[in-house]
């Protein structure tokens, strides 16, 4: 079942249901207040949609606290043994870091802000609130704990979460650098175009990798969840 707040959305992965062979129940409305029954599904994925989740909300709301919601009640109507699998961007990725610009607003140097911070930047030039918010590894840690869920698996997704070519379990991700296994190029997810100074991000990584931290500065993280017990 696909599930989206806008029909466009809905109408594109429609099509692509149709290219791919399979058979797609669609519904439109929003996550938050959809009345969705307790312990009902067995797996849900929120891929490239957690960070938005906060687009549209009043200014008095954080994305924060709206995420937090909304994992809140994923957790709820997850059957007991239920997987959640979030893919999702890294605050705090190498590219980020060196100046690409984020893919949600295609403004640079800003999602490793606070949100506060983040939010007064793109209100400067965009006179409007802070449509996304990505974090760091550990900042999304405690954002799954104080939900409920406990991480089963996190993977570093090499180019990003969208179109992955290379997928590392996040202990591996060090090893896996430094052995010279990684060979992607990384983008600029707000449109599409290959990263300039390739090589550059290349020795950024091998040097992250020596100090045993480039597991922290993945472009994109994909993770697995389920919810604690008790």
């Amino acid at each position: 079942m696909a599930f989206d707040l806008t029909l466009n959305r809905l109408q594109i992965l429609d099509r692509i249901a149709i290219q791919e062979g399979v058979m797609l129940e669609k519904i439109q409305g929003n996550f938050l207040s959809f009345p969705f029954k307790k312990d009902l599904f067995d797996l849900i994925i929120f891929n490239g949609s957690l960070e938005w989740i906060g687009s549209g909300r009043e200014e008095v709301v954080s994305i924060r606290e709206i995420q937090l919601n909304a994992l809140k009640k994923a957790r709820e109507i997850l059957k007991k043994d239920g997987k959640l699998y979030i893919g999702i961007e890294n605050s705090i990725g190498a590219k980020y870091i060196m100046g690409t610009p984020d893919d949600h607003t295609g403004i640079s140097h800003l999602m490793y802000l606070s949100e506060e911070k983040a939010n007064q930047k793109f209100e400067q030039s965009n006179n409007n609130l802070l449509p996304a918010k990505t974090w760091s590894l550990a900042e999304y840690y405690q954002l799954f704990d104080e939900a409920g869920f406990q991480t089963v698996k996190t993977y570093g997704c090499f180019p990003d979460y969208k179109l992955i070519r290379q997928m590392v379990e996040i202990d591996d991700v060090n090893r896996y650098i430094l052995t010279g296994h990684l060979d992607v190029q990384e983008y600029n997810g707000a449109n599409g175009e290959i990263v300039e100074h390739q090589e550059e991000l290349r020795s950024i990584y091998t040097t992250l990798a020596k100090n045993n931290v480039a597991h922290l500065f993945c472009p994109s993280y994909g993770f697995v969840l389920t919810g604690k017990v008790g």
